[in-house]
């Protein structure tokens, strides 16, 4: 559906009479309302839970609650390094990719977009389908999926870096969207492993937190430093997510093959 959805977006681009930068959102805003009221009509369950007057005091405890969690649980705390680390790269990888291929492709062509978009959704796939069909026990699993991924995503920022190739940016960039596939559905089983049924929306809202402020500062930076630059800063937030340097928060690494660091996380006693 996404890949379809920017194809048509790219031909709209394309072919469009009015201003050729708003006409795939102008045609987003049918099929939004179209959205809305097929989840008005079919979805039962689209309102949520029906709370008592004092539902502002149940959030609060609540926040309070995953709040006390993370504190006295340090795989928590590990997990949240992590995730911050890893996703603030992936939020300024969105930014990054576009103008990164644009200045490699050939003079005075334009890159199409939504086939890129596409083709990184594709990709994406791929990489789910890869954990599922590798899909293995609990949480040792979950962290091999996790450090192939982190040492991965490295590679594919660091070529950008040292080519002005728009085919081997673009590969780079492939494989880096093949290993988000593989990232959410390992980070999912690993964060459920550690987290509460009854807590879990509210602790991954504060897991929110820190990648919000790591993500905000770097983009506040980008048009004041050069692509490498940027790039670099990826990279090394990616390896720092799997890195002794998060040790004092409960995450340690241990040499599972030559070359290879196994991710191990302690969970401290509920």
């Amino acid at each position: 559906a996404a890949s379809g959805a920017a194809d048509v977006g790219a031909k709209i681009e394309s072919g469009a009479s009015w201003n050729p930068y708003t006409g795939p959102f102008d045609v987003a805003i049918p099929a939004l309302l179209l959205c809305t009221v097929a989840a008005r009509m079919l979805w039962s369950e689209h309102r949520g839970g029906v709370y008592k007057a004092d539902s502002g005091g149940m959030a609060v405890g609540s926040i309070r609650q995953a709040g006390a969690a993370i504190w006295s649980n340090s795989g928590l705390q590990s997990t949240m390094c992590m995730i911050a680390l890893y996703e603030a790269a992936l939020y300024i990888f969105v930014f990054l990719w576009t103008p990164v291929l644009e200045q490699r492709a050939a003079e005075g062509k334009d890159i199409p977009h939504g086939i890129i978009f596409s083709l990184f959704m594709c990709c994406k796939m791929v990489g789910s389908q890869l954990f599922v069909l590798g899909l293995g026990e609990g949480r040792y699993y979950s962290e091999k999926c996790l450090c192939f991924v982190f040492a991965a995503s490295v590679i594919c920022f660091l070529v950008p870096m040292f080519t002005d190739s728009y085919i081997g940016a673009l590969l780079a960039f492939c494989m880096y969207e093949c290993g988000l596939g593989l990232y959410w559905p390992a980070i999912a089983m690993l964060r459920a492993d550690l987290v509460p049924d009854d807590i879990r929306s509210t602790v991954a809202s504060l897991f929110r937190v820190p990648l919000n402020v790591l993500v905000v500062g770097c983009l506040l930076c980008i048009g004041r430093t050069s692509e490498r630059v940027i790039l670099l800063v990826c990279c090394a937030k990616v390896r720092l997510a799997s890195s002794p340097w998060c040790a004092p928060l409960g995450v340690s690494l241990r040499q599972s093959a030559p070359g290879v660091l196994l991710l191990g996380l302690r969970q401290s006693a509920p």
